[in-house]
């Protein structure tokens, strides 16, 4: 089966999204807020060129203007996390689909949880003992927030849960258990949302393919994160834009730094700017260098473009 995601897009609306208040359509007559799209035209775009963007979801906080941000950049997430609301329209309502934090704020905790078990159980990190706990009657995984309250907890396998599973891990070993949870994890996650094979045509209708499509932009963070452990991919963040991208030798360079030409630009841009301010403000070119992790030829070149020298 092929894991293409050529045929994957989705949108985002030119106008943004804003926060409502309004009624599901399900009778009960209670009012909450909800994230909507903004009226017109939708941009249609590729997620999958975002290599590193579940990881980017995952960062997001809690909050109504930091899912804002991220909706009117990438789009709403769909699929379950998408309600039927009546949208005042005038005199009337109409039937739109509406988004609530506290949806939006489950599925960040979930994939933060999961990339965080993840990235502990790969680099085999001491820390993922905090996480994964052997006690009576097997080994159960748990998560608290910064005060130490507990958030989340499940048997991963015990005598009489997945006896055979809990048989399969030695006493004490804690990467098994994580990843079998992680891998339990994603799994419900591609099914709630219903990320499915689909029998595809390729772009000149010449022949059909199968791919596995998902159908709403949360889906898509989920498969993406399942490619990630599939292939067991690396990644960095951009020190410009900030974005995670996948630092993988078959998918980039190894000593790539930024995501893109234009952030390797603009952060050289930057370095110019941060140098002219400095030698304007009396710091010496040697020291602009070392700042910058430059040479005193660079800095030299970028303080003074006329070629004159400069102390």
């Amino acid at each position: 089966m092929a894991a293409d995601l050529t045929f994957t897009s989705w949108s985002r609306p030119e106008a943004g999204h804003r926060w409502m208040v309004a009624e599901p359509v399900n009778g009960s007559g209670e009012s909450h807020r909800y994230l909507v799209p903004g009226v017109g035209m939708a941009h249609r775009y590729g997620p999958a060129s975002e290599t590193g963007l579940f990881r980017h979801f995952a960062e997001i906080e809690p909050t109504e203007a930091s899912v804002l941000g991220f909706a009117d950049a990438y789009g709403s997430l769909g699929g379950t996390v998408a309600e039927p609301i009546a949208i005042p329209s005038g005199e009337r309502s109409i039937v739109g689909a509406g988004e609530r934090l506290r949806s939006w704020v489950s599925e960040i905790d979930a994939m933060r949880r999961m990339v965080n078990l993840w990235d502990l159980a790969r680099s085999r990190d001491a820390r993922l003992g905090d996480y994964v706990l052997w006690q009576e009657p097997g080994v159960r995984w748990v998560d608290a927030d910064q005060r130490g309250r507990l958030q989340s907890s499940e048997w991963i396998a015990t005598d009489k849960l997945y006896p055979d599973l809990l048989d399969r891990f030695p006493r004490g070993d804690v990467v098994g258990p994580a990843l079998h949870l992680v891998q339990r994890q994603v799994n419900r996650k591609l099914v709630e949302h219903g990320v499915s094979a689909r029998l595809l045509w390729d772009a000149r209708y010449t022949r059909l393919g199968l791919h596995i499509v998902p159908l709403s932009l949360i889906g898509f963070l989920w498969f993406q994160f399942a490619q990630a452990i599939d292939g067991d991919k690396d990644y960095r963040r951009c020190p410009d834009c900030r974005k995670w991208f996948e630092s993988t030798p078959h998918a980039t360079r190894s000593d790539r730094v930024f995501c893109s030409p234009s952030c390797k630009a603009s952060a050289h841009r930057k370095k110019i700017a941060e140098a002219r301010r400095l030698y304007a403000g009396g710091v010496g070119i040697k020291e602009i260098a070392r700042q910058l992790d430059s040479t005193p030829a660079k800095v030299q070149g970028w303080v003074n473009p006329s070629g004159r020298q400069s102390k």
